[in-house]
C-alpha cells in the first residue's frame, strides 16, 4: 500500500460551476492545480480521479466527473505524509489563485485548488 501526496493538473474547456460547502462555485475555462494525498492505497485514489463515473465523495470528484474538465498532468511525491499535502497547499497559494475553501474540510488551510490561468 503506497502512500504519498500529489498534484493533479486539470484543463476545464469550459467555465462551470459547482457547489462547495453550499456556496455555488464558478471556475473559469483554463487551467488548475489541485494537491491531495492518501496514507494508504495511493493508487486507488489517482486512478480514482481519473474514472468519470463514480459517486460523489470528495471535492476533486466534483470536477473530474465532469465531461469538461480533463486531468493533464499528475505528480506524486511518493512516501510524503499527509502534513505534506497542505505544505504545497501554502506554497501554490502565493503564486496562483485559490479557489476557497475547495478540497480542504479536513485541514487549516484555506484552498486545495488553485487556478493557474487560460
Amino acid at each position: 500500500m503506497l502512500r504519498g501526496v500529489y498534484l493533479l493538473v486539470l484543463y476545464l474547456k469550459n467555465r462551470v460551476r459547482i457547489r462547495i460547502r453550499g456556496n455555488d462555485i464558478a471556475l473559469e475555462k483554463g487551467f488548475y492545480i489541485y494537491v491531495g494525498s492518501a496514507q494508504r492505497n495511493l493508487e486507488k485514489r489517482v486512478e480514482r480521479h481519473f474514472k468519470k463515473r463514480k459517486k460523489v465523495f470528495w471535492h476533486i470528484d466534483k470536477l473530474t466527473s465532469l465531461e469538461d474538465a480533463e486531468i493533464v498532468f499528475l505528480h506524486i511525491f511518493l512516501g510524503y505524509r499527509k502534513r505534506w499535502e497542505c505544505v504545497i497547499a501554502g506554497r501554490l497559494e502565493k503564486v496562483y489563485k485559490p479557489i476557497y475553501g475547495f478540497g480542504c474540510s479536513d485541514c487549516k488551510c484555506r484552498a486545495h485548488l488553485f487556478y493557474v490561468g487560460p
